[in-house]
């Protein structure tokens, strides 16, 4: 509550017109804060809470790494985590922001890409499989150097299943050869399979006319 200077000389006022004191009797008052409470702000508003003004710092991973997505940065190089997969992260606005990952594809159809960490490179592993053309007598493998399946020729003479199941995986096989513009040679044919491919009109697919 606040009283002011002027409330204080009206008290004061109002007590010089009281009754008339008795003999002896002290009317001498002794200090106006007798009369006056101290003047204070009781209304005061609440303390408001500091802003926090630490900037975001790096955060150690498991794998040993920095995570610093979301840091507040000045430049790039602030924000490089240490990973090499991940790409070069960046700073943008103050912050930092994931660059693209690491893109390991070399161009060759049968390897498999990976990005190695421990060696902060790109892997390039052969995949033979990706060569397979379903054909029993052929062996499959993947040329790196030009981006080509190797499809070596197999005798078929020991193919022991000469019938129409054996037939129809030549046919396949020729087929997947074909449709990756890959050429295909079928040798070492039993009379029995050559027969049966007379039978069903299958001879120029299978190279045999």
């Amino acid at each position: 509550m606040r009283i002011t200077a002027y409330a204080a000389f009206l008290v004061l006022l109002a007590s010089s017109c009281s009754d008339s004191p008795g003999p002896g009797t002290d009317t001498t008052v002794d200090t106006v804060t007798d009369l006056v409470e101290v003047d204070t702000l009781t209304d005061a508003p609440d303390t408001m809470d500091a802003p926090d003004t630490s900037e975001a710092t790096d955060t150690a991973t498991d794998d040993g790494f920095t995570d610093t997505i979301g840091m507040v940065c000045s430049n790039d190089e602030e924000c490089q985590n240490g990973r090499y997969c991940d790409g070069v992260e960046h700073c943008p606005f103050g912050f930092c922001q994931a660059g693209p990952l690491v893109d390991c594809s070399d161009g060759v159809n049968c390897t498999v890409d990976a990005c190695n960490e421990e060696t902060d490179s790109c892997d390039h592993e052969v995949d033979d499989s990706a060569c397979d053309d379903s054909n029993p007598c052929t062996t499959d493998s993947c040329e790196v150097s030009t981006d080509t399946c190797i499809n070596e020729q197999i005798d078929c003479s020991e193919l022991k299943h000469a019938d129409s199941t054996a037939l129809a995986l030549l046919l396949g096989g020729a087929g997947t050869a074909r449709e990756s513009k890959r050429s295909v040679q079928i040798t070492g044919l039993s009379s029995r399979l050559q027969s049966l491919a007379q039978v069903y009109g299958v001879e120029e697919l299978l190279g045999l006319a």
